[in-house]
């Protein structure tokens, strides 16, 4: 009986911590909302758009480009198209990232962008 009141108790300081984890994480991708600005290899413009820490929308050289997975974990977003793109985001300050471009098609479609949040 004891160890089971004390299993209880493990069980329940676990669940209130992770109960508290939730507005952290919500703080967490409310960091990147905003509209994120850049060129792919300085040449064609790119933004993105992340509303609650998903992204809403993405333009490819003023084109909008589908989006039908996209993650957030700390201080990256990834996102993209499973089995065609996949872009993530790596925050290098409060407002700046730099984004790898990965075209799981082709190989040699390979670029990055410096991004700003306006």
């Amino acid at each position: 009986m004891k160890r089971l009141c004390i299993l209880l108790a493990a069980m329940a300081v676990m669940l209130a911590s992770i109960a508290g984890l939730g507005p952290a994480i919500a703080q967490a991708s409310a960091t990147w909302n905003g509209v994120w600005t850049g060129s792919w290899g300085g040449i064609k413009p790119c933004s993105v758009m992340i509303v609650s820490g998903k992204v809403a929308r993405y333009e490819n050289d003023g084109k909008p480009v589908p989006v039908t997975l996209s993650k957030i974990d700390g201080d990256t977003i990834t996102f993209g198209v499973a089995e065609y793109y996949a872009i993530r985001i790596i925050r290098t300050g409060p407002n700046t990232a730099t984004a790898p471009f990965e075209n799981f098609r082709d190989s040699k479609d390979v670029s990055a962008a410096d991004l700003t949040r306006k």
